[in-house]
């Protein structure tokens, strides 16, 4: 008798083992299972972060002007207006920006996607701005330093003038029409 209670003792001792082994084992794997769906989010947020950095880091790189991939139709268009000259090209308000050399003066040309000329821009010196423009940026900004100025015609040959003013390190543009009536300031 002491044999089968013996053996019986030990069948329901391997039993409770079997059991408690399982339950371990489920909890571990739970555990992990846990552990493994974290895992996976955190490298999807990873993930999703850095995509989302390259796209910006791509979309600024355009922003600020670095090298844009120009369409022929606009390298024609600028060829065959400004036949002989050398630009370095931008990306400017969704079309195109040629900055080049014009008898010795700086000028820009924009384009849109086409290789139609929405604007020629051609630096002048200070003093040529008009008469009315010059007093008005006399009287309105005494205390600030015209540093630049140019003649910007639009594709309707409309023309303005455009006069950078500077002040602490700061700069931005104040904006005539043709006879050199104040129209806007950009800052």
């Amino acid at each position: 008798m002491n044999y089968a209670k013996i053996h019986l003792e030990k069948q329901s001792l391997n039993n409770t083992i079997s059991y408690l082994n399982k339950k371990i084992d489920f909890n571990i794997s739970k555990q992990i299972l846990i552990k493994s769906k974290k895992m996976k989010k955190l490298i999807l947020v990873i993930l999703v972060g850095s995509f989302s950095t390259i796209v910006i880091a791509q979309t600024n790189k355009n922003d600020i002007g670095k090298k844009v991939q120009v369409p022929d139709a606009v390298k024609s268009a600028f060829e065959k207006e400004f036949p002989g000259k050398k630009a370095s090209w931008d990306a400017e308000d969704g079309g195109y920006e040629a900055e080049f050399k014009m008898n010795g003066t700086d000028a820009s040309a924009n384009y849109n996607a086409n290789g139609h000329r929405t604007e020629l821009e051609i630096e002048i010196n200070t003093n040529e701005l008009p008469a009315v423009a010059q007093d008005y940026i006399k009287k309105n900004y005494a205390v600030y330093k015209l540093t630049e100025a140019a003649k910007i015609t639009n594709d309707k040959n409309v023309v303005t003038f455009e006069a950078e003013v500077e002040k602490d390190g700061k700069s931005w543009d104040v904006l005539f029409d043709a006879n050199g009536k104040f129209i806007m300031e950009k800052k």
